[in-house]
């Protein structure tokens, strides 16, 4: 699976492991797209979702804190909840213009899973816990936080699909990374602590989803 592969709407499944599989085959394939390619800047866009304006994606992401003013925009947390969107997860913002309203993406992602009832679908990493493929996941803190989604493991190295890389031009781009799991007085993934996943299979989900093909051969 890549960008080029042929997407199409079904039903979204019932069962949590084919919920997964719908994230992690979308994830697959959009590793490599990235904004200076004229090719491939339309998926990436895509991801983002509706925005008030235009994406600010002609320019490297920048962050002066001497004046607290970026310039472009880090995707991570955006691309990470455009696999949502394509999975079918019905969370409110997903179809909202990006800015009709002031939010950081990976914060409210998390206060949303966290604030489900019965059951909130944040996970944080005790007991030797360890997220799964699919699971959005959160590490860093403050202007070090970062999101990711899981496609695999090796061994404890943890596979994984993120926005917010560096590509042509220096712009945003979504590459595979595979970074260390580190059981230390705190968890870490490579040198940032881990702060917890969203198991997608416990968001709440539209009527349809959007896959690739063969996304139900996806081995978890």
């Amino acid at each position: 699976m890549d960008y080029h592969s042929m997407l199409f709407t079904i039903e979204r499944p019932l069962l949590g492991d084919d919920v997964r599989r719908v994230i992690v085959a979308n994830a697959l394939c959009i590793i490599d797209v990235e904004a200076g390619d004229r090719h491939t800047r339309p998926i990436l866009e895509e991801l983002l979702g509706p925005v008030v304006g235009r994406w600010d994606l002609d320019r490297p992401f920048h962050y002066d804190p001497a004046t607290k003013r970026t310039e472009g925009v880090s995707t991570c947390g955006l691309v990470a909840e455009g696999l949502w969107r394509r999975g079918g997860v019905d969370a409110p913002w997903l179809t909202e213009e990006y800015g009709s309203r002031r939010y950081d993406s990976i914060e409210r992602a998390r206060v949303f899973a966290q604030r489900l009832t019965p059951r909130s679908a944040w996970h944080v990493p005790v007991d030797g816990q360890r997220p799964r493929l699919g699971d959005y996941v959160v590490i860093g803190e403050g202007l070090q936080t970062h999101a990711l989604t899981v496609v695999g493991w090796d061994g404890d190295m943890l596979i994984s699909v993120d926005g917010g890389q560096i590509g042509t031009r220096r712009l945003q781009a979504v590459h595979k990374c595979t970074r260390p799991w580190l059981v230390r007085d705190r968890i870490m993934l490579g040198a940032r602590p881990v702060i917890g996943w969203v198991a997608p299979e416990m968001l709440p989900g539209r009527a349809k989803c959007v896959v690739p093909e063969g996304w139900d051969s996806i081995r978890l």
